[in-house]
């Protein structure tokens, strides 16, 4: 048997193997075993197939349906055997218009029941994961990113350096712009063949630190040019799409998680989802970060253009920063400010604001024994001067005469008595 990759000997099925792998190599190498699989299962070879009438082409291909629904095999597998089977026609001038019916056949029940982590169970994933794996996990959840765009299928090409918009290394030291930091995907690592781009927060910022000054530390010489996520076991210098698997099945799998890898960029748009109906992004921005390629009107006019303006960058940045409470799974330096002035609100009617800064307002579990302790001593005014409510809540207290000082989180707010 043939290494997988390696190109057929055979001249007429190189011919079409390469002009196949021009468009891409996956779908070329994908081709060649489904055409392979289709002609052994049948009893035929691929050479005899352009001389059949597309009467006995037709029968045939009914035939291999028939059989594989049999076996229970999925309807995506069948579909992707017959479009093997007629790209290698199209390549002999055939055209087969007659239809071929595939049965829903084959739903992997693993992919019903998949379920999305929560932020809770992804952190800890991450916690069990080496840096490097953190990393690929977080590039995924985070940014959106699909494993192609970190590093392809051959392990020629992948997420660079440069591809860190703003982060230098120079003289052994890296410097890093403030996050969220701009991430590139060129067109030769996307699957839509455009360059995009995304962001990284203050969480995996932390975990992109920490790989890359691990590196430095050990004497790797990093540039422009170096991967960002280095393959162990290899001299390549980009780790392989299915290896930016692997990393992330082992961490997932670490923490119980039987999900497969790529539900971590199902987490990242279902977590945008969740911000884009809190009105946090719009959904063109979210579709834009994922590499779609959009509606006419984004593709031509907005966020489909080459260059965007750097009006629109700056916008989709801030609305990235507005997101990030959905999609990290540690608070961001904001939501602690905001929480740590919620409750330095909250502690006023029993504190001075000395006591409250001996007070770790970092610390829920201490700020609600301060609480707790300031309630003992009865010292509050009658009835609560500040209340913590939810943003539906509010109109109901603005009427009875409360005051909104400030949002916490987002969907909720500190309000105190008029």
């Amino acid at each position: 048997m043939a290494p997988k990759g390696s190109p057929p000997t055979d001249p007429a099925l190189l011919a079409w193997y390469r002009n196949t792998a021009n468009g891409s190599k996956i779908t070329a190498d994908v081709y060649r075993r489904r055409l392979t699989a289709f002609c052994r299962d049948l009893g035929t070879d691929p050479a005899s197939l352009p001389t059949l009438t597309d009467e006995a082409l037709r029968n045939l291909m009914v035939a291999f349906v028939d059989k594989e629904a049999g076996k229970g095999r999925a309807r995506s597998y069948i579909e992707s055997s017959l479009k093997a089977v007629r790209s290698w026609l199209l390549h002999h001038g055939r055209k087969l218009n007659l239809p071929v019916k595939v049965p829903a056949t084959g739903i992997s029940e693993r992919l019903e029941t998949e379920e999305i982590p929560t932020p809770a169970q992804l952190r800890a994933a991450l916690m069990a994961a080496t840096p490097n794996e953190r990393l690929t996990c977080a590039l995924m959840a985070f940014s959106g990113l699909r494993p192609g765009a970190i590093g392809n299928y051959l392990g020629t090409d992948g997420l660079r350096i440069s591809d860190l918009m703003g982060v230098k290394v120079e003289g052994g030291r890296l410097e890093f712009p403030d996050p969220p930091l701009r991430v590139r995907v060129r067109a030769t690592n996307s699957k839509a063949g455009h360059t995009y781009f995304t962001f990284l927060g203050e969480e995996g910022v932390e975990y992109l630190r920490t790989v890359l000054q691990g590196r430095l530390e050990k004497g790797e010489p990093l540039g422009p040019d170096s991967d960002v996520i280095h393959p162990y076991r290899t001299e390549k210098k980009f780790i392989r799409t299915m290896n930016v698997g692997d990393q992330v099945r082992l961490a997932l799998r670490r923490a119980g998680i039987q999900a497969r890898p790529y539900v971590l960029r199902s987490y990242f748009a279902s977590r945008l989802l969740e911000a884009q109906n809190a009105g946090k992004v719009a959904r063109d921005y979210t579709e834009f970060w994922m590499g779609h390629r959009g509606d006419i009107t984004q593709r031509h006019y907005t966020t489909g253009r080459a260059r965007l303006s750097e009006s629109l960058v700056t916008s989709m940045r801030e609305a990235y920063r507005r997101c990030e409470g959905f999609l990290s799974t540690t608070p961001t330096s904001q939501q602690v400010h905001v929480n740590s002035e919620a409750f330095r609100v909250l502690l006023s009617p029993w504190y001075t604001d000395d006591e409250i800064g001996k007070i770790d307002l970092g610390d829920p579990a201490a700020v609600i024994e301060a609480l707790r302790n300031g309630a003992a001593k009865g010292t509050a005014p009658t009835g609560p001067k500040q209340q913590v409510i939810h943003e539906s809540d509010l109109p109901r207290y603005l009427n009875e005469g409360w005051v909104a000082r400030m949002p916490v989180n987002g969907s909720k707010f500190v309000v105190e008595r008029a």
